[in-house]
């Protein structure tokens, strides 16, 4: 029997594949990691898919009525550091959902501490589709 976590998995890759989605997140080996995680799931559930793609993911995250996407990126990358210090997520006790309103209203990358990557930087939430 297919949980909602393999029924989202299925909608989600099928999209992707579909509509040609972009993956603009690329991990040091080339790779372009797709994370997928329901609102409703425990932060710290996410944290582990993160730590196993070393932090760097294309994430998808679906509630009831749509899919966010999120660019995850380890903060010990390469890229240029922004000028603006990382805030980072206070609460590791949280839903996912919970994060992705966060990072809404903050309207800038947000610092997520990961499980065994350190610092995870995400930013980018926007609504993909209704789910």
């Amino acid at each position: 029997m297919m949980t909602d976590l393999d029924h989202a998995r299925a909608q989600i890759m099928t999209m992707i594949a579909v509509q040609n989605v972009s993956l603009p997140v690329v991990d040091d080996n080339g790779n372009k990691n797709v994370v997928i995680a329901l609102a409703d799931e425990k932060l710290s559930e996410l944290n582990k898919r993160l730590s196993r793609v070393n932090g760097y993911a294309n994430l998808f995250v679906k509630d009831r009525r749509k899919i966010y996407v999120v660019s995850v990126v380890n903060s010990q990358c390469a890229i240029e550091e922004d000028p603006d210090p990382l805030s980072v997520y206070p609460d590791s006790d949280s839903t996912v959902g919970m994060f992705i309103d966060y990072l809404a209203r903050a309207g800038q990358a947000v610092g997520l501490r990961s499980v065994s990557n350190g610092l995870v930087r995400a930013e980018g939430q926007k609504s993909l589709v209704a789910a």
